[in-house]
């Protein structure tokens, strides 16, 4: 949802500064040119958007030599996008071929589950009306135990997310995801809504949640 929220800001920022064009630098080929375009057309509806990268069908090899040209600074260890939130950090974005092995450098939080420490460590969460708040006894806002947490389970191999994904565009794409806090926190609420909810409101709530993030 980065996307969305970075639209929105750019495109109130244009309309607030008078510009006459937005550019942006959508490939094509990933949703993020249908959540941008989508986004900017809802908060500046007459602006045009520029978007080279699609428009001259840049791969992601040229795109940095062009930056190399124009000696814009990237970090990226694996070619793809490195997308960055308190709940989760999106490293690569269809760029990563099927057998491609990932280096160790890429994580933030994670360590490689094999060469995760062998000895195991317990953290306790409290929750309240669903939400987070106290983490191994302490309480904590929000984003301080969210940040906490993805260093704590990523150290123990927690949060690993290497998948294939079908976006809106229909490419089937391999994503690599890292979201420790996140896979801790989802899984220990799955616990408390199947020791509170029935067993029809649990199977009602999958369908809700598909739908509710398919709309998102």
């Amino acid at each position: 949802m980065t996307r969305q929220l970075v639209a929105g800001v750019v495109a109130q920022e244009a309309v607030k500064h008078g510009c006459d064009a937005i550019l942006e630098g959508c490939t094509g080929k990933g949703n993020d040119q249908y959540r941008m375009h989508n986004v900017i057309k809802y908060f500046a509806p007459d602006m045009e958007i520029l978007q080279p990268v699609r428009d001259f069908d840049l791969t992601r090899y040229e795109e940095n030599a062009l930056v190399k040209e124009w000696n814009v600074p990237i970090n990226e260890q694996v070619t793809g996008g490195d997308d960055k939130t308190m709940w989760c950090r999106s490293i690569a974005s269809g760029a990563v071929d099927l057998n491609q092995p990932l280096p160790d450098g890429i994580w933030m939080w994670l360590v490689p589950p094999e060469k995760a420490p062998d000895k195991p460590e317990l953290v306790s969460i409290e929750f309240q009306k669903g939400i987070p708040t106290t983490l191994n006894g302490k309480k904590m806002k929000l984003g301080d135990l969210v940040m906490t947490l993805n260093v704590l389970a990523g150290k123990h191999g927690v949060g690993k997310i290497d998948m294939f994904e079908d976006g809106i565009m229909n490419m089937k794409s391999r994503e690599i995801y890292e979201a420790p806090a996140a896979q801790v926190i989802l899984k220990l609420h799955n616990d408390l809504e199947l020791w509170c909810l029935t067993k029809d409101e649990i199977q009602f709530k999958k369908t809700v949640d598909a739908r509710w993030a398919y709309m998102v």
